[in-house]
């Protein structure tokens, strides 16, 4: 009896202990299982908080990127403008500085004109220098003076219109005047150009008694083209480019032939007179 007590005893606790592993096995097992679900749920949360973050970074990072790539088509787009806005204002600029220095030469070549016509005063010219004149030798008949009136214009500016020589009919004319001229006069023709020409002036009528032209005012310039030996009453050939004058026989303007006068005004503007002398040389001829 006490055996089968005992061995009873020791079946129950057998038993008991595998009932105990066993409970213990579920137990772990259990434990496991939820260790694991409790890893997924906490990869999953983690996954779930995180990612929205990660996604958060990149597009605020590509929205970075996007702000300054506008900014600097917008700095390109502005400089373009204002390199433009400055071309456009330059040019501008340039065109009414233009338009004035125009204006101011319209003014200043308007500031005179022709009043009536322009006359050519014919002479003999002393070509072999002997005081003398032999037209059947070498001498020559030729044009040795031109001459024009000018007035003021109505309103205009004062032209200056001193002169670089004077007229005393004594001696050799005309004479240095010892004056500062600030109009310079140009003479072209085929086989003669001085760009500073021997001229003299006379005012007459309303004149105030200087060489300013004023509103009103009449002044005769005279052109020379030789100088004339008053002593002699010859008109003499030049000596050289030292003066202004026609050097040479070849020179001298004879009948039907075309020539161009300049007068240049301190002012900037320019006074124009193109002629044709007449077909024959006489003492004064009047150019059309």
């Amino acid at each position: 009896m006490t055996r089968v007590i005992c061995r009873n005893l020791r079946l129950g606790r057998g038993r008991a202990r595998r009932r105990t592993r066993t409970r213990r096995g579920i137990n772990t097992h259990r434990v496991f299982r939820l260790a694991r679900l409790r890893a997924r749920m906490h990869g999953a949360h983690a996954e779930g908080v995180n990612a929205p973050k990660a996604r958060l970074r990149v597009d605020s990072a590509g929205f970075s990127s996007i702000e300054l790539a506008i900014g600097f088509v917008a700095v390109i787009v502005v400089g373009t403008i204002m390199a433009l806005t400055t071309i456009g204002l330059s040019s501008f600029a340039a065109s009414e500085g233009k338009g004035s220095v125009d204006a101011a030469l319209e003014n200043a070549a308007g500031a005179v004109s022709l009043h009536g016509g322009a006359l050519a005063v014919g002479g003999s010219v002393d070509v072999d220098g002997d005081d003398s004149i032999d037209l059947e030798g070498v001498d020559e008949e030729a044009v040795v003076q031109v001459a024009f009136i000018l007035k003021g214009a109505a309103g205009g500016m004062v032209v200056d219109l001193t002169p670089p020589h004077t007229a005393d009919d004594t001696g050799t004319d005309p004479d240095d005047s010892g004056l500062e001229s600030d109009a310079v006069l140009s003479f072209t023709d085929p086989d003669f150009e001085t760009v500073e020409t021997a001229w003299t002036v006379e005012f007459f009528g309303d004149s105030n008694g200087d060489y300013f032209l004023d509103d009103g005012e009449r002044a005769e310039v005279t052109v020379w083209l030789n100088s004339y030996d008053n002593a002699n009453a010859v008109w003499d050939l030049g000596t050289g480019g030292s003066d202004p004058y026609v050097d040479t026989t070849a020179a001298l303007l004879q009948a039907d032939t075309e020539f161009n006068l300049q007068l240049h005004l301190k002012s900037g503007g320019v006074f124009t007179l193109q002629r044709v002398t007449p077909r024959a040389v006489e003492t004064s001829m009047d150019l059309r």
